[in-house]
């Protein structure tokens, strides 16, 4: 009868093909006396491969199918080919059958780092835990009180489920006190010396039989509860103490909770690279860790087959030391960690983790290796997974690994947060001193050989862990902060600013604070970040936000000479009339590579001078934008243009300027454009200038580009415009482009776009084409640019919205084009209410042969 925690499933198995190996086991020293039970059916089916140690075989493929399962002998029967010879020496194929235990056909299983558990199947496993829990009438070790399922705790989980399900074979224990010979049979329980209660257990189990090994006797023990260790404790049995245990292991197998779950679904083996690295305390309810991943994949959009990495279900808790080894650098956290998206954070009522050295340990590496400030990562001898995970984590723009859902999580008690801005490493507990003891130095940078030595707390990385941790904690709740009135000052039950002015080896910030900062907010916020110096990447959004003045976040950029990237959103800030303090803070930020700013919507801004004065100092940026969009009091964009001239580096620039309606000309702009011979990428939005004539200076500039990869040009309600000749000619000459796309929607005074099909047949080099004249209804004709598409042929996406152009009669030269573009992987053709043309064509095309055959018909 196999322990009734590991509720073995093998119907599934039936008439299941397997393809094992053959194996010719080398002669064993292993003297057992009641080898009946265990390797009498193996022996019988040559597809064995044992997992006992010391056994070496040489293996050919086998297959056999289960024909019938036997569950309270663990076994099952197989039907399987094998090749006989006759007595002349004539091979040929026999049918044979054979009966195994279980074990045999275990298999070496999935990495450690791989075996996470689905939502789903962490769902399962809460029906498991309601289930069982009343009816097997599971208690707490240590004070014996009756527990209910939302009780429940990995310790008690680890007791009751998972420790007795994942050695179906039961455990060896080396007893030299037992009387092997009247063992079988008796239950035996192991007591915990370190225990307040004399009588509390670690485990329970009952002897089934004695194995010889090495020429000593070994009990074979069926683990009921718990887990049997070595030398810890006494052993009762026969109903009287009989010494300790000198040592245990798993008999022939062990497993994860999550192999358990693997062969339990058919005996078929499984890995499941996690998508979330799991960081939790073991005292906190089971169900109320499921209902946080629940939350979690909600709020992330995952769905049931997230996989979410857990220790306790990963890792062989009958042999954890092969699993966590001597040293957290090469421990199953890390190399789950290094396959996972990221750390999951998971806290209890009381924000245990914040106090879990195990915990800390986990949080402080993805943090660490996100500023590329893991120890010695570079020259760590075998400690190669973090080297990998430095690697990965440290790359330039690649998203924290440490994700924090404090902002995104409604009613999120923030109060908790206070906890994780105490945070200290080295007065943080642990189950086993020793873990702490290796943790510690293994954070200091110590070599594999000393990490069992005295732990030095006063290490500055151990200090960069606390400063990190409680900054990354700080980042996270700051807008909840906000929105909730909290005090946040030094000396306040929720300390943010000093948590973040003290992390300063902090390389990237980014802050949410759309519609919830106030003026005194902002500045708060800047006085804290003019500390960090080593800030090389920040993101602000203002946007909606009651912002009077920039004076306060000019004078912390000044101080941020190391920033590469800038980006601050003050979209809807309607009470700013000026940005001159933050433009004249950009003349120090000389090794700018990417500035982004945002102030569409500020109706108050007038002037944006000093911003175009600024940007001549900053030769090193390579990305620029800038959304000035329905600023209706701007007049003037003369000092943007002449700088740009000056930005010779630049690889990428986006300039929205629509719905300026007091902006007198654009002619600076275009001027300025000729000098970015470096540019690939360049989009511009005009909308809704309804004064604009002509673009002929603007369009005129686009032709010295030559080395454009991606343009995007926005004439959308531009009712003035007559024609885009001069942008068709400079096109051209843009032979490079691979993305074009053209908006002229609403442009009600376009009679003509033959100029545009003319000059598309030079692009020869075009993978993207967009088009959108939607309500261009002075259109009668584009049969040029219909034409001009068949020479397209790398075109792999076109996209052409004729919406409302009720003047087109005719598509026909479309059908021909389309036949010539055979690298054509994607097609949008809208021509729905072009009342000019049959009703047949008068819909949505998202497919090349349907229109072909629409245009046929």
């Amino acid at each position: 009868m196999c322990p009734r925690g590991s509720f073995w499933r093998c119907k599934a198995a039936t008439e299941q093909r397997w393809q094992l190996r053959s194996s010719n086991k080398s002669n064993s020293n292993n003297d057992d006396d009641n080898s009946d039970d265990n390797d009498t059916w193996a022996r019988s089916f040559p597809g064995f491969r044992s997992s006992r140690r010391g056994t070496k075989s040489s293996t050919s493929a086998v297959v056999a199918t289960v024909r019938c399962v036997y569950h309270d002998e663990e076994a099952c029967s197989l039907e399987y080919m094998t090749a006989v010879k006759d007595e002349v020496g004539n091979s040929r194929q026999c049918l044979r059958t054979a009966l195994v235990s279980f074990s045999s056909l275990v298999q070496s299983g999935p990495p450690l780092e791989k075996r996470a558990l689905r939502l789903r199947e962490l769902q399962d496993l809460r029906s498991l835990i309601e289930d069982r829990c009343v009816g097997e009438s599971w208690h707490d070790q240590e004070n014996g009180k009756q527990l209910r399922a939302e009780d429940v705790n990995l310790y008690h989980l680890n007791h009751f489920l998972i420790c007795p399900s994942t050695v179906p074979e039961g455990v060896l224990m080396y007893c030299p006190c037992v009387d092997t010979a009247r063992a079988r049979g008796q239950a035996m329980a192991q007591s915990d010396s370190n225990s307040a209660m004399a009588d509390q257990t670690v485990g329970e189990g009952e002897v089934t039989g004695v194995r010889g090994v090495d020429g000593q006797k070994w009990l074979i023990v069926k683990v009921c509860k718990g887990r049997f260790m070595k030398k810890r404790g006494n052993i009762l049995i026969e109903g009287h103490i009989s010494g300790r245990c000198e040592d245990v292991r798993p008999n022939s197998v062990s497993l994860s909770y999550q192999e358990v779950l693997r062969y339990s679904n058919g005996l078929l083996p499984e890995a499941v690279a996690p998508n979330w690295f799991c960081s939790h305390w073991w005292g906190e309810a089971v169900l109320d860790f499921i209902k946080c991943c629940e939350k979690h994949a909600a709020t992330h959009r995952l769905g049931a087959e997230s996989a979410y990495w857990v220790c306790a279900y990963a890792n062989r808790q009958h042999e954890l030391g092969v699993d966590l080894g001597s040293d957290p650098m090469q421990s199953s956290f890390l190399k789950a960690m290094e396959v996972s998206e990221g750390v999951l954070l998971i806290l209890d009522p009381e924000a245990t983790p914040f106090q879990r050295i195990w915990c800390c340990f986990e949080e402080g590496i993805v943090s660490l290796a996100q500023r590329d400030a893991l120890p010695a990562a570079s020259d760590c001898h075998g400690r190669e997974t973090l080297q990998r995970l430095a690697a990965r984590d440290g790359q330039e723009g690649r998203k924290s690994a440490l994700q924090l859902d404090i902002a995104t999580v409604d009613c999120f008690p923030i109060e908790l947060v206070s906890k994780g801005l105490r945070v200290k490493i080295t007065d943080a507990r642990a189950s086993q001193v020793s873990d702490k003891m290796q943790i510690l130095n293994a954070f200091a940078g110590r070599q594999i050989d000393d990490l069992n030595a005295q732990p030095n707390c006063d290490h500055p990385t151990l200090r960069q862990v606390d400063t990190t941790l409680r900054g990354n904690f700080a980042v996270a709740a700051w807008r909840a902060a906000l929105e909730q009135g909290l005090d946040t000052s030094e000396g306040s039950e929720l300390p943010l600013e000093v948590a973040l002015r003290e992390d300063v080896s902090r390389r990237e910030l980014e802050l949410n604070l759309q519609g919830v900062a106030k003026q005194h907010d902002l500045s708060t916020l800047c006085k804290a970040v003019e500390p960090l110096k080593n800030l090389t990447r920040w993101r602000l959004d203002l946007s909606h936000c009651q912002i009077t003045s920039t004076a306060d976040l000019g004078r912390s950029l000044e101080t941020l000479i190391n920033l590469q990237q800038l980006i601050v959103d003050l979209k809807w800030c309607k009470g700013l009339t000026s940005i001159a303090e933050l433009a004249r803070s950009l003349e120090a930020l000389t090794n700018l590579q990417q500035l982004s700013v945002e102030v569409a919507c500020c109706s108050g801004l007038t002037s944006i001078a000093e911003l175009g004065r600024s940007l001549e100092a900053l030769t090193n940026l390579q990305k620029l934008s800038m959304d000035l969009s329905v600023c209706e009091g701007l007049t003037s964009i003369a000092e943007l243009g002449g700088s740009l001239e000056a930005l010779t580096n630049l690889q990428e620039l986006t300039v929205n300027l629509a719905y300026c309606e007091g902006l007198r000309s654009i002619a600076e702009l275009g001027r300025s454009l000729e000098a970015l011979q470096n540019l690939q990428q360049l989009s511009v939005n005009l909308s809704g200038r309804k004064g604009l004539r002509s673009i002929e200076k603007f369009a005129c500039s686009l032709g010295a580009l030559t080395n454009l990869q991606q343009l995007s040009v926005t004439f959308k309600c531009c009712k003035g415009l007559t024609s885009i000749a001069e942008l068709a000619r400079s096109l051209e000459a843009l032979t490079n482009l691979q993305q074009l796309s053209v908006n002229l929607a609403m442009c009600n005074g376009l009679t003509s776009i033959a100029e545009l099909g003319g000059s598309l047949e030079a692009l020869t080099n075009l993978q993207e084409l967009t088009v959108a004249l939607i309500g261009c209804t002075g259109l009668t004709s584009i049969a040029e640019f219909w034409r001009s598409l068949g020479a397209l042929t790398n075109l792999q996406q076109l996209t052409v919205d004729l919406r409302r152009c009720e003047g087109l009669t005719s598509i026909a030269e479309l059908g021909r084009s389309l036949e010539a573009l055979t690298n054509l992987q994607q097609l949008s053709v809208d021509l729905r209410d072009c009342s000019g043309l049959p009703p047949r064509l008068q819909c949505w095309f998202d497919s090349k042969a349907k229109l072909i055959s629409a245009l046929a018909a």
